[in-house]
């Protein structure tokens, strides 16, 4: 682990962090639990969640994200992670009324509720409000770029059926 230098208040005195600082694993892992996960991050601009019905996947600390603009205008957050198999929803910006997942042709709408499960039908216990897509916080920044907030590194479930189901991290609006 590398060891953190004294802060030097006297700016005439200050310098550089070590390189070391920038090329340790442990110090970006300590980064993103510190720093990252624990704060808002910039996604998108506003004028790419305009529309009723567009979406845009992207990453922030590794996880896949998917912001959609749903047929209501309200700007919605989730892991773009797929319930049934933990296949990306999507990979590519669009618009569109609903998201299917490629892999088993799950359905969600772009308020995360899931729409159609795919050969579900007639399994025991298995109900549609169980598997949405897992929500996270979102919000828009003076009107031109939405910003997400991610729970401190809180990872998603697959909720895959006649698993254990967690809880989604709480919305904020």
């Amino acid at each position: 682990m590398t060891r953190m230098a004294k802060l030097e208040t006297d700016v005439s005195r200050a310098s550089t962090l070590p390189s070391q600082v920038y090329l340790d694993p442990a110090v970006l892992e300590r980064e993103k639990d510190r720093i990252f996960a624990r704060t808002w991050q910039l996604v998108a601009h506003a004028g790419e969640l305009a529309r009723a019905g567009d979406f845009k996947p992207t990453t922030i600390l590794d996880e896949p994200i998917l912001l959609t603009r749903a047929q209501d205008g309200k700007l919605h957050g989730f892991y773009n992670v797929c319930r049934h198999r933990a296949a990306q929803v999507v990979t590519t910006r669009g618009n569109r009324k609903s998201l299917q997942c490629g892999y088993h042709g799950w359905v969600y709408g772009l308020d995360g509720t899931l729409q159609t499960a795919r050969e579900m039908d007639g399994t025991v216990g298995f109900d549609k409000a169980d598997f949405c897509l897992v929500p996270i916080r979102v919000d828009t920044l003076a009107h031109s770029s939405s910003r997400i907030s991610t729970p401190a590194r809180r990872r998603w479930s697959t909720g895959s059926a006649g698993s254990q189901k967690r809880s989604p991290p709480p919305v904020t609006t």
